[in-house]
């Protein structure tokens, strides 16, 4: 899907704009006080949650402030309080420029923000053989190479769960970034939405409900059986 197929699929079901608030709410609860920048954010609807945001992303559309590849931020250093992103940092090209980058542009204390898909023991056969993004577990070193093709649409919905292990945490010391949440969520709200696609399971009036009872599982259950996870990185 192209970002205009998304704008038409948001408009035609109202029942994403609950389902992401949810993901817009943990970013707004995990900000600093500062300038936000959001990467990748052509729809422009978390600066619709949120307000106080400037949205960018690599192609012009509509809701985007300012045009730039995320792994080249047009920015003076320690510039920023925060960098946020729904749904890009498994798109990268090179995932590990996108660190190096953020540890540039933010200021000390700083953080980096993303919500991105989950692969858990629950998720994988779904992401694996029902989504058309791949799914690839590569080494952390491998994250300095090429992940995926110069396509911002190509992907490897792996890393952020990759990034989310102990191993991963460690690596990521040496761009000066700690870890301050990793959060997985939503174990069937999201599922049974059906995201971007045309179908739902969920009737529009039970959203709220079942978002609430996915929000009280997942404390319990996120890590082995959540869709959703929340990754939240800061500048030392």
């Amino acid at each position: 899907m192209k970002l205009e197929d998304y704008e038409t699929r948001w408009r035609q079901k109202p029942i994403l704009e609950k389902i992401y608030s949810d993901f817009f709410r943990r970013v707004v609860e995990s900000r600093i006080p500062g300038l936000t920048i959001e990467i990748g954010g052509g729809l422009g609807k978390f600066r619709d949650f949120a307000g106080d945001v400037y949205v960018s992303d690599i192609q012009a559309a509509a809701g985007v402030d300012i045009c730039f590849d995320a792994l080249h931020f047009p920015f003076r250093d320690s510039s920023l309080s925060n960098v946020v992103g729904i749904d890009v940092l498994h798109h990268f090209q090179y995932p590990a420029k996108i660190f190096e980058e953020a540890n540039r542009v933010l200021r000390r204390g700083g953080r980096l923000i993303f919500v991105e898909p989950a692969i858990t023991v629950g998720s994988f056969a779904f992401y694996r053989w029902f989504h058309q993004e791949p799914v690839r577990f590569i080494p952390l070193e491998a994250l300095f190479d090429i992940c995926s093709t110069a396509d911002p649409y190509d992907s490897n919905q792996a890393i952020p769960t990759i990034l989310a292990t102990k191993s991963g945490t460690r690596w990521l010391e040496q761009f000066g970034l700690r870890v301050e949440k990793i959060q997985y969520f939503s174990i069937f709200a999201y599922l049974l939405s059906g995201g971007f696609k045309r179908w739902s399971l969920i009737p529009k009036a039970l959203v709220t409900p079942c978002l609430a009872i996915d929000h009280w599982l997942s404390k319990f259950l996120g890590k082995y059986l959540g869709f959703r996870l929340l990754l939240v990185f800061e500048k030392r």
